[in-house]
């Protein structure tokens, strides 16, 4: 094989490499967004009500203070469950096989870059030929197509318990004080 192939190779490879590797971030990313978006509705009830519980009794400052901080553990728990999702074993050819998937190769990719992880003198003929043709095709891929980051339609119930939440504050809640006589 000739210099200039060689490099031609090793520069289409590092590009199938770099998108492949988007790709899988683009699809951790989005089962992150997924799984927050999912337990988001816990932290926002609890803050609704914590802050009904705060208007609704007259509570002092200190007093109502864990309740505030109370708030850190569903919130937490929203953290911990997008945390798990985007640290979840997945495939190493995962953002290869959704860019086969969405531009119609037939794991060329995935296939093309399995090859090129075995030392040089194991790669038969037929795993060059295959490396060398995905990565001719390396300059059209497109990451961004394959692993689209999408709203998850959960954020919708969320949306709703913010407005509700916001209206709650902006309530005014009066408390019946009385006030000694003057002496």
């Amino acid at each position: 094989m000739s210099q200039a192939n060689q490099s031609a190779r090793r520069d289409g490879l590092g590009r199938l490499e770099r998108a492949a590797r988007s790709t899988g971030l683009r699809l951790r990313f989005r089962r992150a967004l997924t799984a927050g978006a999912a337990w988001l509705p816990l932290p926002l009830g609890y803050a609704a009500l914590a802050l009904g519980a705060v208007k609704a009794l007259p509570l002092s400052a200190a007093q109502a203070r864990p309740w505030l901080w109370g708030a850190l553990l569903p919130a937490g728990f929203v953290l911990a469950a997008a945390l798990r999702a985007a640290r979840a074993r997945r495939s190493p050819f995962e953002g290869a096989l959704a860019l086969d998937r969405h531009h119609g190769l037939e794991d060329r990719i995935a296939n093309a870059l399995a090859f090129a992880r075995l030392p040089a003198n194991e790669q038969t003929p037929l795993m060059q030929a295959a490396i060398a043709d995905a990565a001719q095709r390396a300059g059209k891929l497109e990451p961004g197509r394959a692993a689209r980051i999408v709203i998850p339609r959960e954020l919708g119930a969320s949306a709703l318990l913010l407005v509700g939440l916001v209206g709650l504050s902006l309530l005014e809640v009066r408390h019946l004080r009385e006030v000694p006589a003057p002496v």
